[in-house]
């Protein structure tokens, strides 16, 4: 227990002999990963060691005048020398003991496995305390290095009020984490369903979640759809939340003020301002596991609890997102990708006037795949007009909006001709808004756009194909208002390059839907300065409010990489 004289922080070990050295080798081991989580030096440059074995001692530390910059604190440590259950309990006392005493150091809880009721303290606790499970590989190390990291005082780091929960969604586990700003602060293992059959009865009747009745071509909505949506939603949540991941996200869930929020006057104070919602939910799909394709197709906007107002694409901002490598150390999407947007935005808004009849592309060729008739449409002035309306001087968020398509043709060129050109001409556009028909003739089939020729007949474009020409041309977020776009493929071809994300429709939308949904997200986004997902939720609660019966509104699926 004794200390080397030095002026570097000091960090006070309250654990078993084992765990103590343990950690004491993952310090040193961890300043390899100095250079990728610079935060992290607050703890390492000069630091010193104290240990105890129970919390009683440390109690009688603290209070003694030590004044450790981190508390690193086994979950099964011992209450004092007497032998006691390894519950968890006696860390939550060391943890409740520091907040009554009015002590502000941050504590890094390290555990085994994961202990429900450690889990949930470290996630209502308003000071600075993340969770570490012990291990010894390289990913291992790299996430030792992110928690250390996310400890670090806010001098050192951009700490951000809204927690994250992301929830990796796999066919029979799931895992979770949850963090505020860069790092996360609680994270879990695998965790297996508690049912054995898992998800595999809502993948075996995935299609039965459409609104829309089976006759082939048809738009007529089943008078049962939201019925049907919700108990979806609540299976689901039953199995990837309330039965695996815990009730304590739950709890976060039904009342997001909890943590750092310590009364009423501050919760109605941070809603005055309009600072955002204070939690941002996503669930996540690693491309390459079991069944991904179908994972995808999950309701999970319809996730809901009785104890909830609506379903949770309404309830609390969220998005999908999709892992695009197994990797789990440290070149993680969490870290490397960036909005990519700061003050100001470009907008390349594509017209695109087909109709017509056509025959989609499978993956190499038109043959053999069914024709499809497109309509004549309407609302894109109405749209672009919605976007135009937004620039509002002294709120210019909008840098420029490009329209495409718009007007006679003299240059010669199709659409998607023009729109290369101008992705190669003028890059740095941040979003794509594409306007006319999508479809997706099967759920892990090519989503195609059709772009009028220069007959202003149909050509169907593969989303692959524009993936490449927003790479080229450096634009990292496309908006489909069109039917039939947001599936898995988009989504996977659009981020595979580099993009940030996507917003679109999973089914059929009306063209005066859509100038609606995104008037309202454009609203949020771009003049009230908030989140994407905290304008998809908006949106989504907007339409839902005027016709809850209505399916538009949940027909809104956002992917994000982030």
């Amino acid at each position: 227990m004794a200390d080397v004289p030095t002026t570097g922080p000091l960090i006070m070990i309250v654990a078993s002999k084992t765990v103590d050295l343990m950690m004491k080798q993952q310090f040193i081991a961890v300043e390899s990963k100095a250079a990728s989580y610079p935060e992290m030096k607050h703890f390492l440059e000069g630091r010193h060691f104290t240990s105890v074995t129970n919390v009683e001692a440390a109690k009688r530390l603290v209070d003694a005048g030590k004044n450790p910059a981190l508390i690193v604190l086994d979950a099964s440590v011992l209450q004092s020398t007497t032998p006691s259950a390894l519950d968890g309990t006696p860390a939550i006392d060391l943890m409740d003991w520091l907040e009554k005493m009015n002590y502000t150091m941050p504590v890094l809880v390290v555990a085994s496995r994961s202990l429900e009721n450690v889990d949930r303290k470290v996630l209502m606790r308003k000071v600075k305390t993340s969770l570490w499970l012990l291990g010894a590989s390289e990913a291992d190390l790299a996430r030792f290095a992110r928690t250390l990291a996310g400890l670090a005082p806010p001098s050192s780091t951009q700490i951000d009020s809204t927690q994250r929960i992301t929830i990796m969604v796999g066919r029979t586990s799931a895992r979770y984490s949850v963090g505020n700003g860069r790092y996360d602060f609680l994270a879990s293992g695998d965790i297996p369903y508690l049912l054995r059959t898992g998800l595999d009865p809502m993948i075996s009747n995935i299609e039965k979640i459409s609104p829309f009745r089976a006759t082939s071509g048809s738009h007529s909505v089943k008078d049962e759809w939201f019925e049907t949506a919700r108990q979806n939603g609540q299976r689901l949540y039953d199995v990837l939340i309330k039965d695996t991941v815990g009730p304590h996200l739950h709890k976060l869930l039904e009342n997001p003020h909890t943590r750092g929020e310590t009364n009423e006057k501050a919760k109605t104070a941070r809603s005055r301002k309009k600072k955002g919602h204070p939690l941002d939910l996503r669930f996540e799909i690693l491309l390459g596991s079991t069944d991904y394709l179908r994972l995808f197709q999950l309701p999970f906007e319809f996730v809901n609890h009785s104890d909830f107002d609506g379903v949770l694409c309404s309830h609390i901002p969220m998005a999908r997102r999709i892992r695009l490598t197994g990797d789990d150390g440290e070149n993680t999407t969490e870290i490397t990708v960036r909005p990519p947007w700061k003050k100001t935005v470009k907008i390349l808004f594509v017209r695109a006037d087909a109709s017509g009849d056509a025959r989609l592309m499978s993956d190499t060729s038109y043959e053999g795949t069914e024709a499809y008739s497109f309509g004549k449409l309407n609302g894109f002035e109405k749209e672009l007009d919605m976007l135009n309306e937004l620039n509002l001087p002294g709120t210019k968020r909008i840098a420029e909006i490009h329209p495409l398509g718009n007007g006679a043709n003299t240059s010669g060129n199709s659409l998607k001709q023009e729109l290369e050109i101008e992705l190669k001409k003028k890059p740095g556009y941040d979003i794509l808004h594409f306007c006319g028909h999508s479809c997706t003739p099967a759920p892990d089939g090519p989503t195609q756009l059709i772009f009028p020729r220069l007959d202003g007949s149909p050509e169907p474009v593969s989303i692959r194909e524009i993936a490449r020409l927003m790479h080229a041309g450096g634009c990292r977020f496309l908006v489909l208002s069109s039917c039939d776009g947001a599936s898995v493929t988009s989504a996977i071809e659009i981020m595979r390059l580099g993009a940030y994300g996507m917003l679109g429709f999973r089914w059929v939308v009306t063209e005066e839907t859509c100038v609606k949904f995104f008037g309202h997200f454009y609203k949020s986004f771009l003049r009230e300065r908030h989140t994407l997902s905290e304008s998809y939720q908006f949106a989504c609660e907007q339409l839902r409010s005027v016709s809850q019966a209505e399916p538009a509104w949940a027909s809104a699926v956002a992917v994000i990489r982030d």
